[in-house]
């Protein structure tokens, strides 16, 4: 892969210029096109939305399995440093996720119905699991998970 200095590289794609920046830490990030909620830089080619990191690897090294995922050694999704990607299985990076406390947590999470402040709000109440439920647009199952810490657990375990 090309070197790259602190200013931003300029490679021309399609119609949009593509400009990747160097970061103190290594990571090569892009910042010439939007990136998603999601944090993967994505491009268009052939027609087909891709995501720039797995795009860079396989000009370089050729075709990947479509059944494997594009995992970061360096845990920053905005990052396309081929040094830095490497591809697994969904199990493996789920794992590796794990590992590095990187799943998303509470309020976070996108379908996330509660803030962290319910959530303490609910730990020291003492109505029951229907009022709860009712006060908070949840269902009493929600309720019960929060307080038996099946759910949650970055706050009720604290």
């Amino acid at each position: 892969m090309r070197k790259y200095n602190n200013k931003p590289n300029r490679t021309s794609y399609k119609n949009k210029e593509l400009r990747l920046k160097e970061m103190e830490n290594g990571c090569i990030e892009c910042i010439s096109h939007k990136i998603p909620k999601r944090g993967y830089p994505i491009i268009t080619r052939d027609k087909e939305r891709q995501k720039l990191g797995k795009y860079l690897y396989e000009k370089e090294f050729g075709k990947v399995e479509k059944k494997l995922d594009m995992c970061h050694k360096c845990d920053n999704p905005k990052c396309v440093n081929i040094e830095h990607i490497y591809f697994g299985t969904r199990k493996e990076n789920v794992r590796d996720m794990m590992v590095r406390n990187r799943n998303q947590k509470g309020e976070m999470k996108v379908n996330s119905k509660l803030k962290e402040w319910q959530i303490q709000e609910i730990m020291k109440s003492n109505k029951n699991l229907h009022e709860l439920g009712k006060m908070y647009k949840v269902a009493p199952a929600t309720i019960r998970d929060v307080k038996k810490g099946k759910t949650w657990k970055h706050i009720t375990k604290r």
